[in-house]
């Protein structure tokens, strides 16, 4: 049986804890703590983020001074997968060359 790495089942491992939807995620630092947030997601959970060494944290597992800032009236579902799953593109896009 062949490798197929492209395949069109979403990988659940990389699926947001906050948004359940799939796609680029940062998990927590926390050792042995299985959460992940697409960084919109992460802003929505109050997680936080230590920008000396790019690494975030659950809001159970957060320094309280890390807090990333919220903007107020932000929708609390994650704008980026949704627009990605109303159009159904799950799959890696090609960029367009212009050919």
């Amino acid at each position: 049986m062949a490798n197929n790495s492209h395949s069109s089942v979403p990988n659940v491992a990389n699926s947001c804890s906050f948004c359940e939807m799939v796609g680029s995620t940062l998990g927590c630092y926390s050792k042995g703590c299985t959460l992940r947030y697409h960084y919109l997601c992460a802003i929505e959970a109050d997680c936080s983020l230590n920008e000396d060494n790019f690494s975030l944290r659950c809001p159970k597992h957060k320094v309280k001074k890390e807090s990333l800032p919220r903007a107020s009236g932000q929708p609390s579902q994650c704008m980026w997968s949704s627009q990605r799953e109303a159009e159904g593109n799950w799959e890696k896009e090609e960029p367009d060359l212009g050919s």
